[in-house]
């Protein structure tokens, strides 16, 4: 894999940085954590509201003299919509999903008892800046399930500010992981003008061979088979997340056609 190195922070050069660079990360791992602990609330919530409502249902139907056909009382007391929430540890595009899947189920006697569920298509942003959205109109539900829809729309309103949220947070942390590659470079040439024997310490990081691969890869259009086996290799072997620093989309790394070896 790619090597990952730490700010090399020279007081005497740069006195006072290292107050206000290392904590970037820490603070938006912390708001990310505290985003998740959120979201977590937000789907027991979500579910404590819906199994009140439908033990109120069942009461009713219990103790009612006119009573609800079978299959109708089954169907308003089905849950159509679910929370699906995925968050990982950091900040990346493929750690999130704040998302709702729909619930389908056959009611009838000797049906299946298990329920399929299929995930809810978001509407696309005009803006890079913006996450994708649900409209209204995406949930749809039976009448005898509509109730629901109030409770659905109240939870998904709450849940697209923390979209809003993850979405921008993680733009930052790749501002900050460029401005953690920009910072190493000029440390490093810090590190070389105060080598009292005039020597570069580290010369091979004067020239940042991930920075000239993905600019040969720009050139060749993204297409990761026209670079050299040297680049695309390097390319493959780096983490997603620092590829994206550098501007090259992760997913280039499953079109190469070539050994990895």
């Amino acid at each position: 894999m790619a090597r990952s190195r730490s700010i090399k922070i020279i007081e005497q050069a740069a006195p006072g940085l290292k107050n206000l660079v290392l904590p970037m990360e820490a603070m938006i791992n912390e708001h990310w954590n505290g985003i998740f602990d959120q979201v977590e609330d937000i789907k027991v919530r979500y579910w404590e509201e819906m199994k009140k409502n439908v033990e109120e249902r069942k009461f009713k139907q219990n103790n009612s003299v006119v009573k609800l056909p079978t299959e109708a009382f089954l169907k308003s007391t089905f849950i159509v919509y679910r929370p699906s929430f995925r968050m990982g540890k950091k900040p990346s595009g493929d750690s999130v999903r704040l998302a709702w899947v729909k619930a389908t189920h056959v009611f009838g006697t000797g049906t299946s008892k298990k329920v399929a569920t299929t995930h809810i298509q978001m509407n696309a942003t005009q803006s890079n800046l913006m996450p994708s959205f649900y409209h209204p109109s995406k949930f749809k539900f039976p009448v005898e399930a509509e109730w629901q829809k109030e409770i659905v729309l109240r939870y998904e309103q709450e849940i697209a500010y923390y979209r809003v949220l993850t979405w921008k947070l993680m733009i930052a942390a790749k501002e900050y992981m460029a401005i953690s590659q920009v910072l190493n470079k000029s440390f490093d040439n810090l590190e070389e003008v105060q080598d009292p024997n005039g020597t570069p310490q580290n010369q091979s990081d004067n020239s940042d061979p991930l920075m000239v691969a993905s600019e040969a890869l720009k050139a060749a259009d993204d297409d990761i088979n026209a670079i050299s086996a040297e680049f695309a290799k390097l390319l493959v072997d780096t983490e997603p997340d620092l590829l994206e620093a550098y501007g090259v989309d992760p997913d280039v790394r499953h079109m190469y056609m070539g050994s990895t070896n």
